[in-house]
């Protein structure tokens, strides 16, 4: 919740009597406060009201009719302090009060609010000791526990536990919807995007935009509005569609009001930095980038944020071919992350830094990409973000294997250089001993590629699974009729035919060639290119399995086993798929076995 309130009058605030009225009767009237206080507490509920409860609360004629109440008059003057970004002022004011002394309802609220202000300090250990038993306690306002599950969804997501964040957002927005608060379960859609986004499900994530645009719209609540588009800007940005980021781009500029905050000030940079990075206008990028580290960093999520920016700033100092100020960009990032930050962060700033020095000094640029690895593998552990978001996609797969073989390169060159040389004998001794360490080094990072292919499988049917759970319950017909067809494919492994098309497939479940082209292409992939990642799985459970009999076939023959017509179509849909070439992936995968967890 955010701490501006918007000026102007339109039909949903005359609406707001009415509700205070209903709410104050449906939810709380178990606690019998004053109708001041409880109209106070309502309009909290109904967020982004901030500056209304504290006008409310701060009456002095309220403190002087009803004395007795001051402790919850001024929990809830600190709640919405919090929630206006002033959440050290309303650690102040909770200090005050003798918490021990407290009736049932006062203290549950106490505690409620204690929550929301750890939270917003960036406190989230402090905050999962008090918000955790809240969830446990009977209920005195289900309110409460429907905007601490929205954020303990949040702080499970900062912590990469993506599954769970997702399951304990959904909770919320149940509850909310149960309430019949419709801004609180739209702004939790806001939210469910951003960690779609994170997961690479881009449609769901632009579902839960449009769900949550058209209420917010209807309250015409301008600031979560602005972080709504903000959530599109990622959205695009990570799906690498500039034209529309830089369309969601204009649509925050155009709704944030008067009183622009710190954290406002950075998103706005930090994104569109993103966008000229992506449209490769990096001294643009760098300009941005500049201006977001320049930013006062005294809100929620600003050394997140600080971390980032580094990162960013190192990415472009490569491509621009600077490595020593990508270098030190990234050491920056690194050293703010600390020893317990995230794995993730930690992953991309050891991978600048790798790039930084792989040309230069390839051993050190080894290192490094080792240490990238093993915080990836580690994010792995700690996630169940899908193996192809954890390295960028199947870009940074490519990237990757492009690294390989630069190394292997070296390592030839390094080859010839000893033989012309001819240098004594502890020299091509002590060369030796270096090229197979190379070669060791090499053979594991392409082990190591292999192991994440393997891990991709599982992974993406635990994110499958999530979004066969919303087509489930979904009403769209696209929907159904794009989960009807997978299940056709699945069910008797239709993909292995050859001769399968567009018409076979309508056919066979029942509807036309239009409506199912339709359906799959409106999930972002196109028809031959679902039933070639079908055919390149099955390749891959292949080559995983040593008692497989087709596992012994020629490439050609194999390739003509799962359905490709031709050899070159089945090379190029699985190096595009995996990274490496199926003769690569297939040498490597035993010794991939042997690799430790």
């Amino acid at each position: 919740m955010t701490a501006k309130k918007h000026k102007g009058i339109n039909i949903i605030h005359l609406l707001w009597i009415p509700a205070i009225c209903f709410f104050a009767t449906c939810f709380h009237n178990s606690t019998n406060y004053p109708y001041p206080i409880e109209k106070a507490i309502n309009l909290f509920f109904i967020e982004n009201e901030n500056d209304s409860v504290i006008n409310i609360l701060n009456d002095k004629n309220l403190s002087t009719e009803y004395p007795q109440y001051d402790v919850i008059r001024d929990i809830f003057i600190a709640a919405a302090l919090s929630e206006s970004g002033m959440a050290d002022s309303a650690r102040i004011i909770l200090a005050n009060i003798d918490s021990t002394s407290l009736n049932e309802n006062d203290k549950y609220y106490f505690n409620f609010t204690h929550a929301l202000i750890e939270f917003r300090l960036d406190n989230l250990q402090e905050f999962a000791k008090i918000a955790t038993p809240l969830l446990s306690y009977e209920t005195i306002d289900p309110r409460c526990r429907a905007l601490i599950q929205r954020q303990i969804a949040r702080s499970l997501y900062y912590y990469e536990d993506f599954e769970s964040a997702i399951q304990m957002m959904i909770n919320s927005s149940n509850l909310f919807g149960e309430l019949k608060l419709d801004k609180s379960v739209a702004i939790n859609k806001k939210f469910l995007a951003s960690f779609y986004t994170q997961l690479g499900s881009y449609n769901l994530a632009i579902e839960n935009l449009y769900e949550a645009e058209k209420t917010l719209k209807e309250y015409n609540d301008l600031e979560e509005l602005y972080y709504l588009y903000i959530v599109g800007l990622k959205t695009y940005i990570s799906s690498e569609k500039p034209d529309s980021a830089r369309f969601y781009a204009d649509l925050a500029l155009i709704t944030i009001n008067d009183t622009l905050s710190n954290q406002k000030l950075s998103s706005i940079y930090y994104y569109i930095g993103m966008i000229e990075k992506l449209d490769s206008n990096y001294n643009d990028a760098i300009e941005m980038f500049d201006k977001v580290l320049k930013v006062d960093n005294n809100f929620f999520g600003a050394n997140i944020r600080e971390i980032e920016t580094y990162i960013r700033l190192a990415s472009i100092y490569n491509l621009k071919g600077d490595s020593n100020k990508a270098a030190e960009n990234a050491v920056t990032a690194l050293n703010k992350i600390g020893s317990d930050g995230s794995t993730y962060l930690k992953y991309e700033a050891y991978k600048e830094l790798s790039e930084a020095y792989y040309k230069t000094d390839p051993i050190l640029a080894y290192n490094y990409l080792d240490s990238a690895e093993n915080n990836l593998i580690k994010y792995q552990e700690l996630s169940s973000k899908r193996v192809a978001d954890f390295v960028n996609t199947q870009d940074a797969l490519e990237s990757a294997y492009n690294q390989i073989i630069e190394l292997e390169l070296i390592k030839k060159r390094n080859k010839i250089i000893l033989i012309l040389i001819l240098v004594i004998l502890i020299v091509i001794i002590i060369s030796c001993l270096l090229v197979n360490s190379l070669n060791k080094k090499v053979k594991n990072s392409s082990a190591v590629l292999v192991k994440k292919n393997l891990t991709q499988l599982k992974y993406e049917e635990k994110v499958n699974d999530l979004i066969k759970k919303q087509i489930n319950s979904s009403e769209n017909r696209s929907d159904i009729l794009y989960e009807k067809f997978n299940s056709w494919l699945e069910k008797e492994k239709k993909y292995l035919q050859p001769d399968i098309d567009l018409n076979m497939a309508a056919r066979e479940i029942g509807t036309n060639r239009s409506y199912l082209s339709k359906s799959i292409n409106q999930h972002g992939i196109g028809f031959n290119e679902i039933i070639n990642r079908y055919r390149i799985r099955e390749v891959i459970r292949i080559f995983e399995n040593e008692n497989e009999e087709r596992n012994s076939y020629t490439l050609q023959k194999l390739a003509t086993a799962v359905g490709f017509n031709t050899k070159s179509v089945f090379f190029d849909s699985f190096r595009k798929e995996t990274g490496m070439t199926p003769a690569q992936f297939r040498e490597n995968i035993q010794y991939t076995k042997t690799i430790k967890d």
